[in-house]
Parts: structure tokens; sequence; C-alpha cells
């Protein structure tokens, strides 16, 4: 965790975090009133919430490849050729076998 101060006298804080899909750095913040160690320790607790929060709504809106692909694939099926479904439905037959859930 750093923090800065804003020109109005603010101090935001801030933390990274690993997204665990896309294993890029995330970065959450919380801007408090003070500098002090008390709000250091409150700025940590928010940012560790923040964060906790963000990873369980990643899992919450996960949905499993099976699931997405059964609810896609009769709008696909009206769009398209029979040459195009047939080769689309072939490539993700064969993902699914290797995506875990």
């Amino acid at each position: 965790m750093w923090k800065e101060k804003s020109p109005d006298g603010k101090f935001k804080y801030f933390e990274r975090y690993k997204d665990p899909y896309t294993e890029k750095c995330r970065r959450v913040s919380v801007t408090l009133e003070s500098g002090s160690n008390r709000a250091q320790k409150e700025a940590q607790k928010l940012l560790e919430d923040k964060i906790a929060d963000k990873l369980e709504h990643l899992k919450e809106s996960d949905a499993l490849f099976a699931t997405a692909f059964n609810d896609w694939l009769p709008k696909y099926k009206d769009s398209v050729k029979k040459s195009s479904l047939h080769s689309n439905v072939i490539k993700l037959t064969n993902l699914s076998r290797f995506v875990v859930g």
C-alpha cells in the first residue's frame, strides 16, 4: 500500500492486486482526510475489502463454458449458414475438452 497527498489536502491510498483471470495487475484506491497511522490502518482494511469484493464478483459472474455455449448456440444457429455453424461447433466442442468446469 502507498499513499499520495492530493492538492486539496486529502490522502489517497492505493493497493495493487493480480486479476486471477487475466494475470494483470489491477489497482484500487481509497481517499481519506488524514495521513495518520490510524487512517493508514483504516485505509488498509478498506482496500482489502475492495479487493475481496472485486475478486468475489469475478467468481459470481463466471459462467461455466458449457452453460454459456448452450445459451449461445440456439441464437447462433439462426444467424449463420450451415457450413459456418458446423465449423464453429466442431471448434468449440474441441475447445470444451480443455476448459475446466
